[in-house]
């Protein structure tokens, strides 16, 4: 079994990291090469991001999936690896979501719940 939890055709998938997260795009795609069952989905690799009105980002990290993965196990995937990535330093809670550009490319961004401000 994979890093994912299956098997099927690989098809690129679009990770944004928001700054709030902590974690850069070369960071996220050297983790998600780290880990033993990444090999089995493919390696990620940071990449121009295309132009498209709903883009912020400048970077993406393009990770190949098996086409069949359920978005949920996808998240917690992604989850994961964000987690490891930061190491030692903090990071906000991490929340992961889903929107499709005009090309019909997946993209998942992660961004990082705001924390509340010191006193």
């Amino acid at each position: 079994m994979d890093l994912l939890g299956g098997l099927g055709r690989p098809a690129g998938l679009f990770v944004e990291l928001q700054r709030s997260v902590g974690v850069s795009p070369e960071e996220f795609a050297a983790e998600w090469g780290a880990d033993p069952r990444g090999p089995d989905v493919g390696q990620a690799r940071v990449e121009p991001a295309p132009k498209d009105p709903w883009l912020v980002a400048r970077t993406l990290v393009v990770i190949p999936l098996p086409a069949n993965v359920m978005p949920a196990v996808v998240y917690n995937a992604v989850s994961q690896v964000v987690r490891r990535a930061a190491g030692d330093r903090p990071i906000p809670e991490v929340r992961v979501t889903e929107y499709n550009l005009q090309s019909g490319r997946r993209v998942i961004l992660v961004g990082g719940a705001a924390r509340p401000e010191a006193n």
